[in-house]
């Protein structure tokens, strides 16, 4: 019996100096476990991957429901 190869499925890799010379780059980001880390990527500039997007030309937008905004000012907003 012939046991044909695992399909591999295509992959695309932006790095970082493509995503920063993006004239959009958007977040979108869900659910109550993500407060913390978008407080700390949007207040305190951590070393998070999220936290190096930052487009030289471009727009950055995040998009977050309230559970994931609870954390930071913005989301004390009604």
């Amino acid at each position: 019996m012939h046991v044909a190869a695992a399909q591999i499925p295509q992959r695309l890799t932006l790095t970082f100096p493509v995503l920063n010379a993006a004239a959009r780059v958007v977040f979108l980001v869900t659910g109550p476990e993500k407060a913390k880390i978008v407080r700390t990527v949007l207040s305190e500039q951590a070393m998070l991957p999220a936290a190096l997007v930052r487009p030289t030309d471009g727009a950055l937008v995040w998009l977050t429901d309230r559970a994931a905004a609870t954390l930071h000012p913005v989301g004390e907003a009604r």
